[in-house]
């Protein structure tokens, strides 16, 4: 298994060419978006509202280090939501330009996007170039694929679709007669079929608009974490998306690619060193984004605690969570 990691400036833990760098030998890519753009997380070398020009340059001068070393550059269109320009010439010019100049720069390997335009714009001026649904257009079933299938050239699939073995494997055989490819995201923190997450997700995307005015002050960054912070909610972390680092393998026949969220993460190191080696002793949460810690109250997931029966019963439990007491039981020895 090899991972697909998210760019981000330098941290007090060390810049993504210093972790591509130890651990190249598991990495094939990273993704990014244009310095500004709206995309599935904040806005990258934004401050105060305005492009911050060191770190753009940061960000160039990285990337450039991160593709020399053999690493395929991914460019992201997967915000939510474009707003009035989602269809305009105005921004089909934006993207050829974008498109051209991290051509001149970088090269570029594959686009992902949630945007059916986005797509249909770079098929039609570089056929050549990948095409990558992203996990935020939330494809749940072989329906979904096949009406994309003329489009995209691999999909990363629904979150939720990690707890479900036999679904994935009819996707990946599906994929195979096709010549499709099928992605999963390993460490999101997200809740199993979040109610919230279409209007976190546009949130995100106009996330500069919302900025410029006066707002309603918001306790958490969705309502996701209100509802977790109440202790009673809280087993239901297990019946969340992520797969743990011991369990990558399990999921070899499915794909031969994971990404792992790290554009927002506070150490991306810990992330990705975790999922390399295929283990991690400390609180599993800490590996997700969101990680929801700091509504927990000081409780810990001990990752070490988890049985060995844990990733079998939870791809093939059918996830019918209300009659089942398997996650809670387990809850209480890991926590």
């Amino acid at each position: 298994m090899k991972f697909t990691v998210g760019y981000r400036l330098p941290t007090e833990y060390g810049s993504m060419v210093d972790i591509i760098r130890d651990f190249r030998d598991d990495i094939v890519e990273c993704y990014f978006a244009m310095p500004g753009d709206p995309s599935g997380r904040g806005s990258l070398a934004v401050q105060h509202g305005a492009l911050d020009i060191p770190s753009v340059e940061t960000f160039w001068n990285e990337m450039r280090e991160i593709v020399r070393m053999g690493v395929r550059p991914v460019l992201l269109y997967n915000a939510s939501c474009y707003g009035k320009e989602a269809i305009s010439e105005a921004f089909e010019s934006y993207i050829l330009k974008n498109v051209c100049e991290v051509k001149d720069l970088l090269g570029v390997a594959c686009i992902t996007t949630t945007s059916p335009f986005v797509a249909e714009t770079v098929r039609a001026h570089f056929p050549d170039i990948e095409l990558r649904a992203s996990v935020n257009m939330r494809l749940y079933s072989l329906a979904a694929l096949e009406c994309l299938a003329p489009l995209f050239d691999s999909f990363y699939v629904a979150k939720e679709l990690n707890r479900d073995m036999a679904a994935l494997k009819r996707i990946r055989t599906w994929c195979d007669a096709h010549g499709k490819q099928i992605h999963l995201l390993a460490n999101s923190g997200c809740l199993y079929h979040c109610p919230w997450q279409t209007d976190h997700d546009n949130r995100v995307a106009h996330e500069g608009e919302i900025a410029e005015n006066c707002n309603v002050m918001q306790r958490y960054p969705s309502h996701c974490w209100d509802f977790i912070a109440q202790e009673e909610n809280q087993a239901r972390i297990l019946q969340n998306t992520w797969i743990r680092p011991e369990d990558v393998n399990y999921y070899s026949g499915v794909t031969g690619v994971m990404k792992l969220a790290t554009r927002m993460h506070s150490d991306p190191r810990r992330v990705v060193e975790a999922y390399v080696r295929r283990g991690f002793d400390g609180n599993l949460l800490t590996l997700f984004e969101p990680s929801y810690v700091p509504v927990m109250g000081g409780l810990i997931v001990d990752n070490m605690k988890f049985p060995t029966s844990w990733i079998k019963k939870v791809t093939t439990c059918g996830h019918v969570c209300d009659t089942c007491e398997y996650c809670h039981k387990v809850w209480a020895k890991v926590t």
